[in-house]
């Protein structure tokens, strides 16, 4: 199932290419670039993703330490609860 949709999902990207194969130019500030509207919105698109991507990290990782302390503590008091038990 996972090769269906990524092949899938190549092709649609080939599509994508051969549809938006047309130059543009590219200008932000003083730089100036032509390149293929595919790779501009390809490169745009993995660029967000990145910059999403680093901006979710630091709570992403609170989240998996307060999880892991969470269930530490939760061993602990079932660790404590079957002593008193027995």
């Amino acid at each position: 199932m996972r090769t269906v949709l990524i092949l899938i999902l190549l092709v649609l990207a080939a599509i994508f290419a051969s549809q938006n194969a047309g130059m543009v130019t590219v200008a932000f500030l003083w730089w100036h670039a032509e390149a293929s509207l595919a790779v501009v919105i390809t490169v745009c698109l993995v660029s967000g993703c990145a910059i999403s991507a680093i901006a979710l990290t630091p709570g992403i990782v609170k989240r998996h330490s307060e999880t892991r302390k969470l269930r530490n503590q939760l061993a602990s008091h079932h660790k404590n609860n079957e002593r008193a038990d027995t």
